[in-house]
């Protein structure tokens, strides 16, 4: 029998793309470094973030981590997979529910529990529990592209949320939830690629209104690449900045751009 000494901060992270990584390492500035008391677990197990060309949200995450709570340690556990819609792929029941997209690419639910899976075998060799602070999310863009999966987005959204509680048992599991992009023009074909955005938008929104756990991170304001689609290497630190001021109910600690953009 384990005897734990201690708990841990604990996190999880999903999503599609902007959650996966816009973060170029190389960009960063030297002095902006991964705190050493901030663990990043993924489904394939730990990771050094440093030592990766890219990251996401994550690294916004830490830093913010780090300046609220100074060396407190946490954990990060982490699985994002590009292009994947919330209807199907990330169907926690493991089904196709909208024929929009029949083919189910990658099941990216059991992907996520590997992850965890992975954090606990860690935590149990550091004598520690995990102890879940908060679930950040940051997906939708894929449900935007179909009529039928925006419009059912809500339910698709608050069936994850639930699955979430329930898998780290709290049913109070604060969770942010980062807003797609409205800016969606791909300039080398000149037309929309996800017409329905505004209703995968509200859908966001309403989620955070109606859920006294829940909230909204704004992106609106974040710098894109030029597919007006994914943030820049800045855009997804301050988004990450946001998420975690967010989970840890000190929003204003991340206004604006937190300081960030005088370091890029």
């Amino acid at each position: 029998m384990n005897h734990f000494t201690d708990h841990i901060p604990t996190f999880l992270l999903a999503g599609q793309s902007n959650m996966e990584g816009g973060v170029l390492v190389e960009e960063l500035p030297e002095e902006t470094r991964w705190p050493a008391n901030v663990r990043l677990i993924s489904n394939e197990g730990p990771l050094e973030p440093t030592n990766a060309p890219t990251g996401g949200p994550e690294w916004g995450m830490a830093l913010m981590w780090h300046r609220l709570m100074e060396d407190t340690p946490c954990l990060m556990v982490k699985y994002a997979n590009g292009g994947k819609n919330l209807a199907n792929e990330w169907n926690p029941a493991g089904s196709v529910r909208m024929e929009e997209e029949p083919e189910l690419r990658e099941a990216c639910w059991p992907r996520l529990l590997d992850a965890v899976e992975q954090a606990k075998t860690w935590a149990i060799t550091q004598d520690l529990e995990l102890h879940w602070q908060g679930f950040a999310w940051m997906q939708g863009e894929r449900d935007s592209v179909w009529p039928g999966m925006s419009a059912a987005y809500e339910t698709h959204m608050l069936d994850l949320l639930h699955s979430v509680r329930d898998l780290t048992n709290d049913a109070v599991l604060p969770a942010v939830i980062g807003l797609i992009t409205p800016k969606t023009l791909m300039p080398s074909l000149d037309r929309y690629r996800h017409q329905y955005r505004e209703r995968v938008r509200a859908a966001q929104r309403k989620i955070a209104a109606d859920d006294p756990y829940a909230s909204l991170v704004e992106t609106d304001d974040l710098p894109q690449k030029a597919d007006s689609l994914h943030f820049t290497t800045l855009g997804s630190l301050v988004l990450g900045q946001r998420m975690m001021a967010a989970l840890l109910s000190k929003p204003e600690a991340a206004l604006a751009f937190g300081g960030m953009e005088s370091a890029l």
